[in-house]
């Protein structure tokens, strides 16, 4: 669904400030993220730059150089607006597109709370800005922040900006109790926004085989895994992928562990991938190759 979300307007933090990018470059990002890409080129005269934008964890890198940059996106609701969170360096990372746009959407409804999953389920309480992890209870600040507007951005395109998200506001197909940011194929699938706390569970087995039926598509790999042909291996509609978390509020020292049992995409293989660490960083990883084995594969899995 081209029109589940909004166009954007785009930045790069160079040092302390935040430049735009050009005209042809917001149009690359947005229809980049339309079509749910996780990275995307961008294109410059430059020989000495190659920029590759990671709109999954919104930061680009100069292939050329290694050089890398935060990155964040406005949408415009009265003013330009972005969405960022605390990381544990002590920094303002920004959410992704889709969840900038809907916190915007929930904020301008009025809404309490609002729940997703991204490689974890998360709930952000708009008054408060707080996010919290609801399998660790980590807790995050959250902050809205108004976003100069790019003198390219003429009072016309502003015009239009504002009709867009308008349009979304009143849009009843776009109210969502819980979304599932990481899944491109979800994206046409819709919940409920509500002004009242929404108790939300883990999907069950059933769920999980409802949407392949729907839907025909894979569940991807956890994102930092570097394997690309592989896909969550799935057994009788359950996917057999865990986030488990470790909890020590003493220490403030969180950690989590990301296991999967992955299939290759088209062939009789499997994989076993852990990613583990201190919660908010990248972490440490492992992958394990099992060839044609599924039991051993099922087994290093629920070792764990």
């Amino acid at each position: 669904m081209s029109d589940e979300v909004p166009d954007f307007v785009w930045q790069q933090q160079y040092g302390k400030r935040w430049i735009s990018y050009s005209g042809d470059c917001n149009e690359v990002l947005n229809k980049a993220v339309k079509k749910w890409q996780k990275t995307v080129s961008i294109p410059d005269n430059d020989p000495k730059k190659n920029i590759i934008v990671h709109l999954d964890e919104m930061y680009q890198i100069n292939k050329v150089s290694s050089k890398r940059r935060k990155v964040r996106c406005a949408v415009y609701s009265e003013d330009f607006y972005s969405w960022s969170w605390l990381d544990d360096d002590g920094e303002w990372s920004s959410y992704t597109p889709r969840l900038v746009f809907l916190l915007e959407l929930a904020y301008q409804k009025e809404v309490t709370e609002i729940t997703f999953y991204d490689n974890g389920n998360y709930k952000v309480y708009l008054t408060a800005q707080v996010q919290i992890n609801e399998e660790s209870n980590y807790s995050r600040r959250v902050r809205r922040e108004t976003v100069d507007a790019p003198i390219t951005i003429s009072l016309f395109n502003r015009a239009l900006f504002e009709s867009k998200f308008k349009e979304m506001c009143f849009n009843s197909s776009i109210s969502l109790t819980k979304r599932w940011i990481n899944l491109p194929s979800l994206s046409t699938m819709h919940s409920n926004l509500s002004s009242t706390p929404v108790n939300v569970h883990d999907p069950t087995p059933a769920r999980f085989h409802e949407m392949d039926e729907i839907l025909n598509e894979y569940l991807p790999p956890d994102r930092e895994c570097p394997t690309k042909i592989f896909h969550v291996y799935q057994e009788n509609g359950f996917p057999y992928s865990a986030t488990l978390s470790y909890v020590n509020m003493s220490a403030n020292n969180n950690k989590f562990s990301i296991l999967q049992v992955l299939k290759h995409n088209s062939k009789n293989g499997f994989k076993f991938w852990q990613r583990f660490g201190r919660v908010g960083t990248q972490g440490q990883s492992e992958m394990k190759d099992f060839g044609t084995s599924l039991p051993n594969a099922k087994a290093a899995f629920e070792a764990k």
